[in-house]
């Protein structure tokens, strides 16, 4: 589905591309003389801030076109630059024939932070003011068109929703006040013919009529987009609807072909592996601080072990630091954990912040338990009563679990079970779209939710 985002994506990367460019020359000519390039004189470093510059942004979701309020967009855009100078001075000290003077180095983050701010506001006003929007039309007036709505309004794209066909009235609702009806489904080809340049989105999937197939058919042949409403959650949101999901279309839609494929496996352990093993020699400073903290407050063991549903159905003892006090469940039955739990302890409630309780699971990756990127392993009893509450539940262990992952970082926590359903659809999209780029955006994305707080909504 073509996007306001795909269409213009390309084009914020290359201003910000230009914008870290002009910021690191402008602060360079204000440090020495005119005429000084900086780019000549120092070609490595001026390359690295420049990527650099980019991921940083990236983690913090400044490419994804839903556009904020000032401050939010502001505040983004600065933990996007500190972040970028973290990451920079670490490297020129390590580098030091790469690095830039001091002088230019904070003249660049400031050059660059408005710079940012300014290219988007204006892009923004550009973009969205000027009536730049997709047009749409939506088949079926049912419940699933207040979803799709739904989906419409949050996207931050300009999409402009002309109206509903369908052989039943709509009802008004807060995300349709107005609930335009264009005409029965007989007239699809008449109002098509006023609105050729318009998104068709099949908001019943059920229906089966022939003659509406083909007058879709038709409409398509002649360059109309038509979608339906489980490609366009997948395509728009990044998960897949359980509540509209059939059969067949798990069957025949393209994906889902990486999660058995042996080499991809093999691949995707030994990179676990790798990174695992690397995590552990950086935080072995913090675990040290955090066995050290959990002992002086609590008595009770270090680590936490808890039972875990993982890949294909196998149960695992999961690793954590503990966060609660010593005996959290002895009533002796599975409690969901709340976001405010009273059983959380001063120091829990620091490591579960910073998410430093999860640092064992390292030591599940290295056993083959669980993987970085999954979805999150959940209890056996909460597994039993989830498969019987919700389709497709069980797709979601086609994979290893993981310590991080796509719901992870588009969903915060939640603890019923609509939550979980929601969840459960960002992790269908994962297993059907699993690929070595997915998983690094994922990590990207981790890392602003850790810090900045940003990726999880």
């Amino acid at each position: 589905m073509k996007t306001t985002a795909a269409r213009y994506g390309f084009l914020i990367l290359l201003g910000d591309i230009l914008l870290t460019l002009a910021a690191t020359q402008i602060s360079s000519l204000i440090r020495f003389e005119i005429g000084f390039n900086v780019f000549a004189e120092h070609t490595g470093a001026t390359v690295f801030t420049i990527v650099i510059y980019l991921i940083s942004l990236y983690i913090l979701d400044l490419y994804d076109l839903s556009y904020f309020n000032l401050f939010e967009i502001s505040s983004r855009i600065l933990g996007a630059v500190i972040l970028a100078g973290v990451f920079s001075t670490l490297v020129f000290y390590t580098l030091p024939h790469w690095r830039f003077g001091r002088g230019i180095f904070l003249l660049q983050l400031a050059f660059s932070w408005t710079g940012y701010l300014v290219w988007r506001l204006a892009l923004k006003n550009s973009l969205f003011r000027r009536g730049i929007q997709q047009p749409v039309i939506i088949i079926g007036a049912g419940e699933s068109n207040r979803d799709v709505l739904d989906v419409l309004e949050n996207s931050g794209q300009p999409f402009e929703v002309l109206g509903f066909l369908d052989d039943v009235s709509c009802s008004p609702s807060p995300a349709s006040p107005a609930c335009r009806m264009l005409g029965t489904l007989d007239q699809l080809e008449s109002v098509l013919a006023d609105h050729p340049d318009a998104l068709v989105i099949l908001a019943k999937p059920e229906y089966r009529d022939p003659k509406l197939i083909q007058q879709m058919l038709h409409a398509k042949m002649r360059g109309v987009e038509v979608i339906d409403i489980a490609v366009f959650y997948e395509q728009l949101a990044g998960r897949i609807p359980v509540r509209y999901l059939r059969e067949e279309w798990l069957l025949c839609a393209e994906g889902f072909h990486l999660v058995s494929k042996q080499i991809t496996q093999k691949i995707k352990r030994i990179t676990d592996i790798a990174l695992a093993s690397l995590l552990m020699v950086l935080t072995a400073p913090l675990w040290a601080v955090t066995v050290l903290a959990i002992v002086v407050e609590s008595r009770g063991p270090i680590f936490y072990r808890q039972k875990r549903v993982g890949w294909k159905g196998r149960v695992f003892d999961i690793l954590k630091f503990r966060s609660m006090v010593a005996d959290a469940e002895s009533a002796g039955r599975p409690v969901w954990a709340s976001e405010d739990d009273p059983r959380v302890t001063r120091v829990g409630r620091v490591i579960r912040l910073l998410r430093i309780d999860e640092l064992p699971q390292i030591i599940n990756i290295l056993k083959g338990d669980m993987s970085l990127i999954g979805p999150r392993p959940e209890r056996p009893e909460f597994v039993a009563e989830f498969e019987r509450q919700i389709p497709y539940y069980g797709l979601r262990h086609s994979v290893p679990p993981g310590i991080t992952g796509w719901a992870q970082v588009n969903y915060p926590y939640g603890a019923s079970v609509e939550d979980t359903i929601r969840k459960l659809e960002y992790d269908l999209y994962y297993v059907k779209n699993m690929s070595f780029f997915l998983d690094l955006k994922i990590s990207l994305l981790t890392v602003g939710v850790v810090f900045f707080g940003y990726g999880a909504r």
